[in-house]
């Protein structure tokens, strides 16, 4: 892929290359950013991995095909794990719609007043105290909040996996 094009000169000298190594370096930043951030709540750090492959792509043509439908499949769970992952574990908890619903404004607020330590609290939390609320039950409120919490901190992992994976598959295409 880049190495081969590094080798290619124009009349101008080394103007390709230069171009090239632009190009990678901004794609190889916009990856790392993307494995990074994946590590923050409510920072979509796959957005900057999937745009940092689409930039790629977009200026040599490469990856193939099916490595970068591979590539852009992995970013996509990424992107739709972290929008769902809270909502369905606390459900698969046994919280409401609600429930969910109070949680996922609880966790902006308490993510921009505390940050990310905050919105995992702030969502736990407003789990267990709507549920108890809801039902009067310290077991199924206690459930509900640890399923969340659980799904949550899961999810951050899985998503900086998916974001690390995608970014190890670039490099190892660009040494093939």
């Amino acid at each position: 892929m880049a190495r081969l094009k590094h080798r290619r000169r124009d009349k101008g000298g080394l103007r390709i290359r230069h171009v090239v190594d632009v190009v990678l370096a901004v794609t190889v930043g916009l990856l790392v950013l993307g494995v990074v951030t994946s590590l923050v709540p409510m920072v979509p750090g796959a957005v900057f991995t999937l745009v940092g492959l689409g930039f790629y792509w977009w200026q040599t043509g490469e990856p193939g095909t099916l490595a970068l439908a591979v590539l852009v499949l992995l970013t996509l769970t990424a992107i739709v794990l972290d929008y769902v992952a809270g909502a369905v574990s606390a459900r698969a908890g046994g919280a409401s719609w609600r429930t969910t619903a109070l949680a996922t404004v609880a966790g902006l607020v308490f993510a921009f007043v505390l940050g990310p330590i905050g919105f995992v609290l702030g969502i736990s939390g407003v789990v267990f105290v709507a549920e108890f609320a809801r039902h009067g039950e310290f077991e199924k409120s206690r459930k509900a909040a640890v399923y969340t919490t659980v799904g949550i901190v899961a999810s951050t992992f899985i998503r900086f996996f998916l974001n690390l994976l995608v970014l190890v598959i670039f490099v190892l295409l660009l040494l093939i």
